[in-house]
């Protein structure tokens, strides 16, 4: 009995000990995080993170070529030199007009032309015959539309408008600057990537079917490369993700969360074992299109956090929780440079917006003036409240706190330093532009990563010139967008303008024309015009503006012109306000009230 008591006692030892091995593999197998291999390959500055000009070139005319019949009018001018070195040259033409009615004022246009170049007629010919109908055209379709490149600078926020119009000859050699490679949207027909020094060329296949595909970009260098692979990578392996979950609870949301992250580490495994896709792709630009993938795809479980509703986003335990799984990923997520190069807006925009979010409790700090000023230094001194932190230290402490809760390796690593530069640009800009100086010679220790320094200095010192020297803007060269601009204020001379982009279907701009109609009507004697200007159409507005008794000027604009201005003010959120004073010139950091005040000064 006792003997038998020591085999049970021994065996169920064994099986606790196997049992708690078995589960600890287990949980061994599940914690394994796979990782970026031979990632990057090369030095972080081959990558070439500086900024230069994009050339963007299109020629309408070859593309318009290449849906025509070239056999069928080749045939046809063979036929016709034929012909026209035989007598009844006259009759053979006639015949050929009325088997071939289509071509006649082809065939007009052979027998008018004795010495054609058998390369270059067909383009001849249409430019001659056809370039004024097609100019007039692309010139309503451009102005339907408005063409332009939208380059987001995601490092610190800032947006560069250029709009695109198609020269005489239906071409486009547009010049671009970008502050470095990146992906560039050009609305609203496709995004194409843009690295310094090389050329893009803007494809219209009027064959396709579908819009998607009916606009194609190629290029010269890194470029073309990365262009040529993109799309298709994009669809292979992170298909659209515009579709929202579908959860009701923050229990069902943490569960889809943790589905995104098991594909991202999938697609991880993908990489590492090599995608077919990159048999003949150069080392740097496989690593570009690599992390363009990753981003890809952690903007998906980034974004829909961002998106939640105010009251989930503030429980800090649940962001917690949403967030576990970035510390194991964070070299490739967080801590690596080349997301700069090589993610869209959306993944900087999503990041800040969700796992930096806690940032935003941090709002504490005070910062004193660049001049002396002994009332100031007094009161500062003499009250309590004004105990603060520098914005420095207060930022410090945000990113300390977001590091220790979501058990960060890091607390200065790339994301968290660009994080940052958009928080300060964001600040001085919306808040408080007289003390930029200040809150930026505070920040910037904080900028130890060469490229984030690089990109805050460089807005810093472009924020000066628009914001505090002095203003030159008589001695630029008019720009089409100064044109317009001058032609719609031109009717106001003498007042001061409050002058309102906006468009229907945007409803912060709605509301702020609500919240202004107490200010137009006490303003209504007094020499101060509120215009309204908008790329929407008339009709559409009707139904918002008369039932809602909106007063002003409201002036309607095609999308080409609104593409002018958003590059002559460089705005793409609106609404967007620009104030004019009574003898014309735009004034910043004002108001309508400080504008009277001062009228004939």
């Amino acid at each position: 009995m006792k003997k038998s008591f020591v085999i049970l006692t021994c065996l169920i030892a064994l099986f606790f000990t196997f049992t708690d091995l078995a589960a600890k593999k287990k949980e061994n197998k599940i914690s394994t995080v796979p990782q970026m291999l031979n990632y990057p390959s090369a030095k972080i500055d081959d990558y070439r993170l500086h900024g230069g000009n994009v050339v963007l070139r299109c020629n309408l005319m070859d593309d318009i070529i290449q849906i025509l019949p070239l056999d069928e009018i080749r045939d046809t001018l063979n036929m016709m030199s034929d012909a026209l070195k035989k007598r009844d040259a006259d009759k053979i033409i006639d015949r050929m007009k009325k088997e071939h009615p289509e071509y006649i004022d082809l065939i007009d246009y052979i027998k008018e032309n004795d010495n054609l170049d058998p390369k270059n007629f067909i383009k001849d010919f249409i430019k001659e015959k056809y370039a004024d109908s097609l100019q007039i055209v692309m010139k309503a379709v451009m102005n339907k539309i408005g063409a332009k490149t939208i380059v987001n600078n995601y490092m610190v926020n800032e947006t560069d408008i250029n709009a695109i119009e198609f020269d005489h000859d239906l071409s486009i050699h547009k010049t671009i600057h970008i502050p470095y490679p990146m992906f560039v949207y050009i609305h609203p027909l496709t995004q194409t990537y843009m690295c310094p020094g090389d050329t893009i060329d803007l494809h219209f296949n009027f064959k396709e079917k579908y819009k998607m595909n009916a606009v194609s970009t190629t290029g010269t260098g890194l470029s073309g490369e990365v262009n040529k692979y993109v799309k298709q990578l994009e669809m292979n392996y992170c298909p659209p993700f515009y579709i929202s979950p579908n959860t009701d609870s923050k229990d069902s949301l943490l569960i889809w969360k943790d589905k995104q992250v098991k594909e991202l580490d999938e697609l991880i495994i993908k990489l590492n074992e090599g995608l077919p896709e990159f048999e003949e792709v150069s080392p740097l630009a496989k690593d570009i299109l690599k992390t363009h993938l990753i981003s890809t795809k952690a903007e998906h479980i980034f974004y829909h956090y961002s998106i939640m509703d105010n009251e989930v986003s503030r429980d800090t335990i649940f962001w917690q929780k949403y967030f576990d799984f970035v510390s194991d990923r964070e070299d490739y997520l967080l801590n690596n440079p080349l997301m700069m190069i090589a993610s869209k807006e959306g993944f900087f925009n999503s990041i800040y917006f969700s796992c930096f979010d806690q940032l935003h409790k941090f709002q504490n700090y005070q910062t004193l003036p660049t001049d002396f000023k002994s009332d100031i230094y007094r009161n500062t001194e003499l009250n309590p409240e004004q105990d603060k932190n520098s914005y420095y230290d207060e930022k410090t402490k945000g990113i300390n706190y977001i590091c220790n809760k979501l058990n960060l390796k890091r607390n200065n690593d790339f994301m968290t330093q660009a994080t940052i530069a958009r928080d300060l640009f964001f600040m001085i800009k919306h808040n408080q532009p007289e003390m930029a100086p200040e809150y930026f010679a505070s920040i910037m220790p904080f900028f130890t990563n060469k490229h984030v320094a690089r990109q805050a200095l460089l807005s810093y010192n472009q924020f000066i010139k628009e914001n505090v020297v002095a203003d030159n803007t008589d001695n630029k060269p008019m720009t089409k967008g100064d044109s317009i601009f001058q032609r719609i204020i031109e009717p106001y001379k003498g007042n001061v303008l409050y002058i309102d982009f906006w468009e229907i279907g945007c409803g912060p701009c709605r509301g702020g024309m609500l919240a202004m109609r107490d200010e137009v009507k006490n303003n209504a004697d007094k020499p101060v015009k509120y215009l309204y200007i908008t790329d929407s159409k008339e009709e559409d507005c009707r139904s918002f503006l008369e039932p809602n008794n909106i007063k002003g000027e409201h002036i309607f604009i095609t999308r080409n012109e609104w593409s002018h201005l958003q590059e002559k003010f460089n705005f793409n959120g609106i609404p967007f306000v620009v104030h004019v004073d009574d003898k014309g010139k735009i004034q910043h950091n004002t108001s309508v009230d400080i504008l009277l005040q001062n009228i004939g000064k």
